[in-house]
């Protein structure tokens, strides 16, 4: 579900709401779940051009990026092998995948989509993946998934079209979390983690300023989908961790980072997120003990 709730800082007076004007909203699916826009602080028409603009640029990062269409630009790739005349977004996910596939010491690889079509596990490796300015190059029998990412990645850039347009008080939510400020009254945004084992039941509200938030889990025990993230090395899903969420300058960050630290064994993500400034983890071990980093409440309060 993606909310957006935003305030005018820069728009002229007129283009602010008043108390009695309540938030507009939108609902529909993106990405293979619900999405719902709501925008806050706005009078009526500049928030119903503010929703518009963020449904076309879906729209437009839909096509890009989802697996559930064959059709778009993945699919095409992961079919043909190599893409030539690639989107700018895309190749800046590809170059973003290294950073991370290499800074997690290839905990987090896009490629490990060939074990979730269940096929031979030799062309594993972000390594099998060139980008040379806008085309892309896969080894034969490479496939791409970019789950790990590719959202965290579109709720920077919705962030951003937000910050452009003057809204600095903005929550936007596709999975993962990214507030552009706090609420216009200067209080945190709060948000709701779910228990792994009870997805229904919140196992702790984190209240959020700035910056993101995402998590990876394993919130379907009794199905397949418990094992949509899978160990590149193995490519089989992690038991020792139930779930981690991630607090990070970026959602893209958040999201990438939430994924590998999901497969990492713990000492290793915290020796990781150690290097990093303004991260922090919290997570949920196989035995139900939760652990969070030293700077957690710092950034959750």
């Amino acid at each position: 579900m993606l909310q957006l709730i935003a305030s005018a800082s820069v728009l002229p007076t007129s283009a602010w709401a008043t108390s009695s004007v309540p938030p507009a909203s939108w609902n529909g699916v993106a990405f293979g779940g619900d999405v719902t826009l709501t925008v806050d602080g706005f009078a009526h028409e500049v928030a119903q051009s503010l929703i518009e603009d963020a449904r076309s640029e879906l729209d437009r990062l839909e096509r890009i990026f989802s697996l559930y269409n064959n059709r778009s630009t993945p699919s095409k790739l992961n079919q043909n092998g190599t893409l030539h005349n690639a989107p700018r977004e895309l190749t800046d996910v590809l170059r973003l995948s290294d950073t991370l596939f290499i800074k997690t010491d290839g905990a987090f690889d896009p490629t490990v989509q060939t074990y979730w079509d269940e096929e031979d596990n030799t062309t594993v490796g972000f390594n099998h993946v060139s980008v040379d300015r806008d085309t892309i190059r896969l080894v034969p029998g490479t496939r791409l998934t970019l789950n790990g990412i590719a959202q965290g990645f579109i709720t920077d850039h919705i962030a951003e079209r937000f910050r452009t347009a003057g809204a600095t008080h903005t929550l936007i939510n596709l999975g993962e979390f990214q507030a552009t400020g706090p609420k216009l009254d200067g209080r945190a945004w709060e948000i709701g983690l779910r228990d792994p084992e009870a997805i229904w039941r919140v196992a702790e509200t984190v209240s959020l300023k700035k910056g993101a938030l995402a998590t990876s889990s394993r919130a379907l025990p009794s199905s397949r989908l418990s094992q949509h993230i899978f160990d590149p090395a193995t490519g089989l899903s992690p038991t020792h961790i139930k779930s981690v969420s991630v607090i990070a300058p970026t959602a893209t960050w958040a999201d990438g980072l939430s994924t590998a630290l999901f497969i990492m064994p713990l000492e290793k993500g915290c020796d990781l997120l150690g290097t990093q400034q303004n991260v922090a983890a919290r997570f949920t071990m196989a035995d139900g003990e939760v652990f969070t980093t030293s700077d957690w409440g710092r950034l959750t309060s």
